[in-house]
């Protein structure tokens, strides 16, 4: 699979989106610009330039972009984009009930497990979570452990904070 990837900055960091040539979000993240580079992420030497961006993915990187300068101003509280994301049957019912946890609010694991029919499966829920590439889309931070605190998170745990405040903050709505 040929992928393609665009780093933005937004008002809680620089996040970075990488596309298939199809046009499919598989992973939307944030990235620390200050952080050493690795072997394996820098970029390798070619002879003739990188190919040219396929017109469906230039779409949905456009689309992405402007979708989140919506959400992080406060004007959209979900998305409308072509995605791609690797986990099973469970992992998918999880993520569909998470996308129904109003911003701004919160649920705990055990309560989303309990929401699909699954309530003794709130260690898989968390899981499940951890393992979601599609950040803020999938909004896995709205996610938290029924012992307090905000829990475990892709980018740390203070950015999963932050994005619960951020969404406090802009669409007025009282975590639980």
């Amino acid at each position: 699979m040929q992928a393609w990837q665009l780093d933005r900055d937004f008002s809680l960091g620089t996040m970075r989106m990488q596309v298939t040539e199809s046009g499919e979000l598989f992973s939307l993240r944030f990235v620390d610009r200050n952080s050493p580079v690795t072997e394996e992420q820098r970029p390798t030497q070619q002879a003739s330039p990188y190919p040219p961006l396929p017109e469906e993915a230039e779409r949905v990187l456009s689309s992405t972009v402007d979708q989140l300068r919506e959400y992080f101003a406060g004007k959209r509280s979900g998305f409308d984009l072509a995605y791609h994301h690797t986990g099973g049957p469970f992992a998918k019912k999880v993520y569909s009930e998470v996308s129904r946890i109003p911003p701004g609010e919160t649920r705990t694991y055990r309560q989303i497990a309990e929401a699909i029919g699954k309530p003794t499966a709130a260690r898989a829920v968390a899981g499940a979570l951890a393992a979601n590439t599609l950040l803020i889309i999938i909004p896995c931070h709205r996610g938290v452990p029924s012992s307090g605190g905000v829990g475990n998170y892709r980018d740390g745990t203070r950015k999963k904070g932050e994005l619960i405040a951020l969404e406090k903050r802009l669409y007025g709505t009282s975590c639980e």
